[in-house]
């Protein structure tokens, strides 16, 4: 444990009268300075002199990040990382502004326990929970901490929250991923975050969770969430989306997971709306066998016309079986063939009119792990002849399209815009 906390013999070192310069500066400064380098050498500036033995218990910010496992498994420690985290939280004098760990081994429940009460009593305002090791348990001492402005969960089953407790008056950035709340809704959960801007639930994370709950902040600007459980919507038509989307209308980033999205090709009641401040618009896990996914896209690109920037990036594990059709580029005339199929199965062209996209305001598109397909090439031309401010557009393949040369000589809107190609 000296490697860690400071502890060893200090009888080679230099006097102080002999202090070199960095140890003159202010304690701010090297306060400032402890606190760029990683956790485990700030502490073992403790070692140098009299006067840095305790400069590192004063740091406010206290990162262990994936980097430290490896630094104690180097060591032959890595068992006692639970306990070095505990000792290094107890030995802190003063606030901690901000505290992160990650971890990649099951830890007693206690030593997580000890970590969120010490923080709650420390003024914590940044707190950041990695987990990448079954599930961690954060202790109802989270609600304690009501000075929180940024917080960050991954896979982690949060204790019962207090009658008694009220909200997080401060809070403004939150990130659940694969979070499960003990005994509420993610609902009740963000109605007492009254100052929210930025929201981000990945995975599982929405279960229960309304359209309506989050239209209630009114100060949120960034949001991402997994489409298919808000509300629930096991099946869901372009029009529902844009029915939901509708509420979120001082969004500015909008970022929108497809995973397992069940999209009906008909909808019983068209419905159109405009989201007015989308400047980047980013969509995960598109599909673009599906024609009824791609309709929905359009129709969220036509929603979000004063977008600078839009992000689509394709399902991985989606292969188009067809490759031998990936070099015709006959299909780029809008000459499209109807669906029977009302399910998002049906592996077809969509029937969709690129012309009526109308203007848009992009100046920068990216789409990953594009294959050239008949509907990634119909949805890329009608990008480029829409998109008038355009500058560049990037696609990301891993393989040379076949059909390239014609790729490359679609119309484009913009004079001045670019495509440019990269293999992953």
């Amino acid at each position: 444990m000296d490697q860690i906390d400071g502890t060893s013999n200090t009888s080679n070192l230099t006097p102080e009268s002999e202090e070199d310069h960095i140890s003159r500066m202010p304690k701010n400064v090297i306060t400032h300075i402890l606190e760029r380098v990683p956790i485990q050498y700030a502490v073992r500036t403790s070692i140098l002199s009299r006067k840095w033995r305790f400069e590192w218990t004063m740091l406010s910010k206290i990162e262990f990040d994936g980097d430290f496992p490896a630094y104690l498994r180097k060591k032959g420690i890595e068992d006692d990382l639970g306990r070095i985290v505990t000792r290094i939280l107890f030995h802190h004098i003063g606030d901690i502004s901000k505290f992160s760990v990650t971890l990649y081994e099951n830890l007693d429940a206690e030593y997580i326990n000890d970590w969120v009460m010490l923080l709650s009593r420390n003024r914590i305002k940044d707190l950041s929970i990695w987990n990448f090791a079954g599930v961690c348990k954060v202790p109802t001492h989270l609600f304690s901490c009501l000075e929180l402005e940024n917080l960050e969960l991954s896979h982690c089953y949060v204790s019962l929250m207090p009658p008694t407790f009220h909200g997080f008056p401060n809070l403004e950035f939150l990130y659940l991923n694969s979070v499960v709340l003990e005994n509420y809704t993610y609902g009740e959960l963000l109605t007492r975050c009254p100052s929210l801007e930025v929201l981000s639930l990945i995975s599982d994370t929405t279960d229960g969770i309304k359209g309506h709950e989050i239209a209630k902040l009114e100060n949120l600007t960034n949001l991402r969430l997994p489409l298919c459980a808000l509300d629930n919507m096991a099946i869901i038509t372009s029009s529902d989306v844009l029915q939901h989307m509708s509420l979120f209308y001082k969004v500015q980033d909008l970022f929108l997971d497809l995973l397992n999205c069940k999209v009906l090709a008909k909808d019983k009641e068209r419905f159109e709306t405009f989201l007015p401040c989308v400047k980047n618009l980013v969509v995960y896990n598109m599909d673009f066998s599906c024609a009824n996914l791609l309709s929905l896209v359009y129709a969220l690109i036509f929603a979000s016309q004063n977008a600078r920037t839009l992000k689509i990036t394709t399902d991985e594990d989606v292969i188009d079986e067809d490759v031998d059709d990936m070099d015709k580029f006959d299909y780029l005339s809008d000459d499209v063939n109807d669906s029977d199929d009302d399910m998002e199965d049906a592996d077809v062209v969509a029937d969709i009119d690129g012309c009526k996209m109308g203007q848009l305001q992009l100046r920068e598109v990216s789409i990953e792990y594009v294959t050239c397909s008949e509907n990634e090439v119909m949805l890329l031309k009608s990008i480029l002849s829409s998109s008038p401010l355009l500058k560049e557009m990037n696609i990301f393949t891993s393989e040379v399209p076949s059909g390239l040369i014609k790729l490359l000589k679609l119309h484009r809107a913009s004079p001045n815009a670019e495509v440019n190609f990269f293999w992953t």
